[in-house]
């Protein structure tokens, strides 16, 4: 008597989503998956966020307060605005020299509690006085809404029925303090069991890795009629091979983490191993544009310079880093400029930098001329 085959196991589907909150930019991915496996082509990155928001992959990691009628957020805040800006750095504080400087700038703030100046501060400022992880939670709140309202993938009848895994991406060496808040805040920004019951696992995984793997396995499924469209270096046969390492550099805009796998196996299933530990440090592209502040306000004056960024006036009640209408204007601008410079350039004589309003047409000493000026 012959004895049937055994019946294929039938694997159980789930969600996937994955949550980049990044120090600049947020981006949301997700994918319905059968066991342990998927494919680049499961991988659907959210761009529908709804009206305001321009409908990008990837949106500003900002939220304001000024409105009365509730934060505003992402690419919906109104350009006369102040924007709480990366908020992300301040959940983890590494070295008791950071800790020291954000006393000191909260100090500096209040006048070192100076009741009076406090008092004639008036009414609430149009920035808050919750602390970071309150921040990023009303930021992550309003961006849940905004993917359950508009996303068919996160429908209420998949979210009841469907086993839901949650997967966070993070700086590489960071904190169990900063762990812990970002986990608090996604949790009570709605990433629980009460609005996803089947909720399995919510998962902490460091940027620089999850880079890799994707990376990895993109060249590796790359179909074989797109290797003549990429460059030798980086085909599936040069790029992967069997037992070689290679070195991933994740340039984030608020850290810079690094990590070195080595390719254990190609197939029959695809395999690769770490063979240093992820490491990281806060030295993004942000912290460019925080030094064009400090010397743009050193460069034109303080009293110019507050005439540009008034929520940095030093009256203020707070340590946050925040942007005006004027100074978002201007750091957009810049931006363009920073993304242009290359290697071996001397200056950015090539565009020069036009200051906003009210100082598009200051002359000062030789430096700014008509409001332009030159980065050297």
């Amino acid at each position: 008597m012959e004895v049937a085959d055994p019946l294929p196991e039938v694997q159980e589907r789930r969600l996937v989503i994955a949550v980049d909150y990044g120090t600049t930019y947020t981006g949301v991915a997700l994918a319905v998956v059968a066991g342990n496996s998927a494919r680049q082509d499961d991988i659907i990155a959210i761009d529908s966020w709804g009206p305001g928001m321009a409908n990008h992959e990837k949106i500003p990691s900002v939220i304001s307060y000024s409105k009365a009628i509730g934060p505003e957020w992402g690419a919906s805040v109104d350009k006369k605005s102040v924007a709480m800006v990366h908020t992300k750095l301040q959940l983890e504080v590494s070295s008791p020299s950071e800790e020291l400087d954000l006393i000191l700038q909260a100090l500096e703030g209040m006048h070192d509690l100076d009741s009076d100046r406090i008092r004639d501060a008036g009414p609430l400022p149009a920035y808050t006085w919750k602390g970071p992880e309150a921040i990023v939670e009303d930021y992550l709140t309003r961006m849940l809404e905004s993917l359950l309202r508009v996303e068919r993938g996160f429908s209420k009848q998949m979210r009841r029925h469907m086993p839901v895994d949650i997967v966070v991406t993070i700086p590489a060496g960071w904190s169990y303090r900063a762990k812990n808040s970002i986990f608090r805040a996604l949790s009570q920004a709605g990433f629980n069991r009460k609005r996803f019951p089947k909720l399995r696992e919510m998962l902490l995984v460091s940027e620089p890795e999850a880079a890799a793997a994707y990376t990895a396995r993109y060249f590796k499924e790359l179909d074989p009629e797109f290797d003549d469209e990429i460059d030798d270096e980086f085909d599936d046969e040069q790029f992967l091979r069997k037992d070689e390492c290679f070195v991933l550099c994740d340039a984030g805009g608020g850290t810079v983490d690094t990590i070195s796998y080595q390719v254990k196996q190609l197939r029959p299933t695809f395999e690769i191993t770490p063979v240093t530990k992820a490491i990281g440090y806060k030295c993004g592209s942000v912290f460019i544009d925080i030094a064009f502040k400090s010397w743009l306000r050193e460069f034109v004056g303080e009293d110019n310079y507050l005439k540009l960024d008034p929520a940095q006036a030093r009256d203020k009640i707070t340590s946050f880093d925040r942007e005006g209408e004027r100074m978002r204007e201007l750091m957009a601008a810049f931006n363009i400029l920073k993304r242009k410079f290359e290697k071996g350039h001397q200056d950015m004589k090539m565009d020069f930098l036009t200051l906003p309003e009210p100082l598009h047409n200051l002359n000062l000493h030789n430096k700014v001329e008509g409001g332009q000026i030159i980065i050297t």
